[in-house]
């Protein structure tokens, strides 16, 4: 009979494009975080081999621009490029940052993956969990469920706006609609581009800089700064001339710099990407059609609108969800005959005060909801796969349990 976790010996794994979340399942605790990136760090002496260095050490060789060879990011738009890359940076950030010892490891492991994955890149990390990490235990979890079970719920629609792209799902009394459920390539990544692009374009913002550079690292803070916000809907439906929008003074590294119209350009891509030359529709339209595909049943498209939740890392955005309930409710207003399940109004959805650590953490819920299974699924051996699981079947295991 396989053994059952213990207290405390759990380990919740997210990885992401840009930043991969990680830590024991203590809910009442953020998680850890870290680039998704791996390098090697030079050896001492010719005679000695490189060093396989990666999360908060690796951070801090690149903040004093001391030397990291073959520095490589495994995740490109959700999904794994470099195997090699990431099977090093998961025994990196088992081992190193977790403490977890390979030889005698007890910690039964729970990881959160996009519906993107194809299986066979899931049994692939099976194998990687078991062969390399020597894992007593995983249970692998679709990102949209765990977050919605991060916020108490089975049933809703999950908009996640990630670094590269957006993945939007129904989820009904904890079943993912996976054929309704789309992936689209516009995300935080595209945001930034496009800002830096019209930060050029502003001549006032240019000369405000100084001796500043009008880097990555700049664009990023602006971005995460609170002073870039969506148009709210009066300001939609009757934009203002760009040269009455009153500009926002930002200090930036001691430096006050004007930021004008693109503090509210920039995230509009996110709802019109043929702005940036993207051949695709908006998140509005693409939830609309999750939730339509992914029941014909009124009443359960009902329990969808009452329970939406935004996360992801560009989720935090000023104004975002103004701008988005006000979209889909023109959609849902023109849509289907009145009757007393068609929803009028969309509903969005946080994660509960009791979780106070996560209070300013939307952008955690997924990691959160992985806490909060990893309790019930890997302390039952029925519930997860096993070793023994493992050694019987290979990483074909994963179709069956």
């Amino acid at each position: 009979m396989a053994a059952s976790a213990r207290e405390g010996s759990y380990v919740v794994i997210e990885p992401g494009t840009l930043t991969t979340r990680y830590g024991r399942s203590e809910y009442q605790y953020l998680p850890s975080k870290t680039s998704t990136r791996i390098g090697r760090q030079p050896p001492a002496s010719k005679d000695e081999p490189s060093l396989l260095v990666g999360c908060s050490d690796l951070d801090a060789l690149l903040a004093k621009n001391e030397q990291v060879d073959n520095l490589r990011w495994p995740i490109s738009n959700g999904k794994v490029v470099d195997w090699a890359a990431f099977e090093d940076l998961l025994k990196y950030l088992v081992v190193k940052e977790i403490g977890v010892r390979r030889a005698t490891n007890d910690s039964h492991t729970l990881v959160c993956l996009p519906l993107s994955w194809p299986t066979s890149d899931v049994e692939r990390l099976v194998q990687i969990m078991f062969e390399t990490l020597n894992v007593p235990g995983l249970f692998v979890a679709e990102s949209p469920l765990m977050a919605l079970y991060g916020c108490g719920l089975v049933t809703g629609l999950v908009i996640d706006i990630g670094h590269e792209t957006t993945d939007i799902a129904a989820v009904l009394d904890s079943v993912v609609s996976r054929s309704s459920a789309q992936t689209l390539a516009v995300g935080g990544s595209h945001v930034h581009a496009y800002l830096r692009s019209l930060l050029e374009k502003d001549a006032l913002f240019m000369q405000s800089l100084g001796h500043l550079k009008l880097d990555d690292q700049l664009v990023k803070a602006l971005m995460e700064s609170g002073v870039c916000r969506l148009f709210n809907a009066k300001e939609r439906t009757r934009p203002p001339l760009s040269n009455s929008i009153k500009r926002a003074d930002w200090e930036y590294q001691g430096v006050k710099l004007s930021v004008g119209l693109a503090r509210y350009q920039a995230f509009e891509i996110l709802f019109q990407p043929q702005q940036l030359g993207l051949d695709m529709i908006g998140i509005v339209e693409s939830t609309y059609l999750v939730a339509m595909g992914a029941t014909e049943a009124l009443d359960k498209r009902f329990s969808l609108w009452e329970s939406v939740l935004l996360t992801g890392g560009v989720s935090v955005v000023p104004g975002l969800q103004e701008r988005f309930e006000n979209e889909l409710n023109i959609y849902l207003s023109a849509s289907e005959t009145s009757n007393e399940f068609q929803a009028k109004e969309v509903k969005f959805v946080k994660l509960p005060e009791f979780f106070s650590a996560y209070k300013e953490g939307g952008a955690d819920s997924t990691y959160l909801g992985g806490t909060i299974t990893a309790r019930l699924t890997l302390n039952a051996p029925s519930q997860h796969i096993t070793k023994s699981d493992y050694n019987e079947m290979g990483p074909s295991v994963y179709r069956f349990k």
